[in-house]
């Protein structure tokens, strides 16, 4: 064997993937043919986040060696990381088909089926690699995952349990199992796990996502928020539209019945002002209570950088809007207090930005925001330059401006709907 491959394998199994490529393109300076050496050069590209090298790499080992199971496997990883899941599973399809006995490929179709939130395909899969190896980490872990999302904790927990029996410094099944223990309702163990899988791992950020909220979970009104994330999350991306839209229309025909019957309508208006509560606190809960992180020493230090920013930005669009509203009481002022509602719900779409993954689905999200923005903003400029003695509209503008604001809550309302189809996006990379 080449000895630039064999210490290319050495300090790949160390992640020191700089040096590992070095060697690797030493090697095919001596063997530009070597399909092994691209399929391992595509690995080492595709852990430094060279997505488009990588592919390459993995394209030439499949040339030169079409029949080999593992530069197809190579090609999967890579376009798994690309986020192109369906042209993902076709290369680990053929992956099987000339090697159906490698259980850690079936462990990456289980994987990819969990992205697209084939929850039972996903389990199905990962059983399969394990008829093959029993032990086989991967498919151990796949599985648990889909046993979560599919309800049956339980058996996830013993699946678990199964798996740090074999490996107890596996930091990925730690992280598993805190999330399987938060499902559950046991803050406390999922901290044990989410803390032990940082120790073992302080750069797993499935690990550390998971430590967040169990921090959160321990405010009561979080816990039901984290109750109402979880569950949404289970569902498929079709589901949840239709419970967003559903509720929408159901709470449309709940003010049309009000406006028909004024004797059921004090009722149904506190029926629709709850409903509408609940529907602000899962909307901005999550900023909410990232920001109360925020002023705390650790908390701060456990924070991704995008939830920070979202804390930060939530938390001065409110302080905006306190001062807006202090202003308006000191001098009796109906717009600015207009003014100061408008740019407290302009934090609802300004939250759903940093939780928009990268590129154009954030950009997006940026530029409705601060469309918006102007419109909340508007009251509260044109008032104070008012008082200031300058006159920046004319009628026609007035008339302009008039109308976005009497149409500002639809737009905050349709903002959320384009949210949730952005937040859900997984743009190529």
């Amino acid at each position: 064997m080449n000895v630039h491959l064999m210490r290319a394998g050495l300090l790949m199994e160390q992640s020191r993937w700089q040096m590992a490529e070095q060697e690797l393109r030493q090697a095919l300076m001596q063997d530009g043919d070597d399909s092994d050496a691209h399929r391992l050069l595509a690995l080492c590209l595709d852990a430094q986040d060279r997505y488009d090298d990588a592919e390459n790499e993995a394209r030439m080992a499949i040339h030169l060696a079409p029949d080999d199971s593992s530069a197809h496997a190579a090609l999967a990883g890579v376009l798994t990381s690309r986020n192109r899941f369906d042209a993902a599973l076709d290369a680990v399809g053929e992956a099987l088909r000339l090697d159906p006995y490698n259980s850690r490929t079936f462990g990456l179709a289980s994987f990819l089926w969990f992205q697209k939130k084939e929850w039972q395909r996903s389990l199905e899969t990962a059983d399969k690699g394990l008829e093959i190896d029993s032990e086989d980490r991967g498919c151990l872990n796949y599985r648990a995952m889909a046993l979560v999302k599919l309800g049956r904790q339980a058996e996830a927990e013993r699946t678990l349990d199964g798996v740090l029996a074999l490996d107890p410094n596996d930091s990925r099944s730690h992280a598993n199992q805190g999330w399987t223990s938060l499902e559950r309702g046991e803050r406390d163990k999922a901290l044990v796990h989410f803390r032990e899988a940082l120790a073992l791992d302080p750069m797993n950020e499935w690990a550390r996502q998971g430590m967040l909220e169990a921090l959160k979970a321990k405010y009561f009104l979080y816990r039901i928020l984290l109750s109402y994330f979880l569950f949404m999350a289970k569902l498929s991306t079709r589901t949840q539209w239709m419970i967003m839209i559903g509720m929408f229309v159901l709470q449309n025909l709940v003010a049309d019945i009000s406006r028909r019957n004024p004797a059921a309508a004090p009722y149904l208006k506190w029926l629709l002002f709850t409903y509408s509560i609940l529907v602000l606190f899962t909307w901005l809960g999550y900023p909410l209570f990232n920001l109360l992180l925020f002023t705390n020493r650790f908390g701060r230090l456990t924070l991704f950088r995008e939830q920070k920013q979202g804390a930060i930005t939530v938390g001065t669009l409110l302080l905006c809007a306190a001062s807006s509203y202090g202003l308006s009481w000191y001098w009796s002022d109906i717009v600015l207090e207009i003014g100061a509602l408008y740019v407290a719900i302009l934090a609802i779409p300004a939250s759903a930005i940093f939780l928009c993954p990268e590129g154009r689905p954030k950009w997006t999200m940026l530029g409705v925001t601060v469309l918006l923005g102007c419109v909340a903003f508007s009251p509260i400029v044109f008032d104070l330059a008012e008082r200031l003695g300058w006159q920046l509209l004319n009628d026609q503008g007035q008339e302009t401006l008039l109308w976005s604001l009497k149409n500002y809550v639809w737009g905050i309302i349709a903002s959320q709907f384009l949210a949730n189809y952005l937040i859900n996006q997984r743009p190529e990379r």
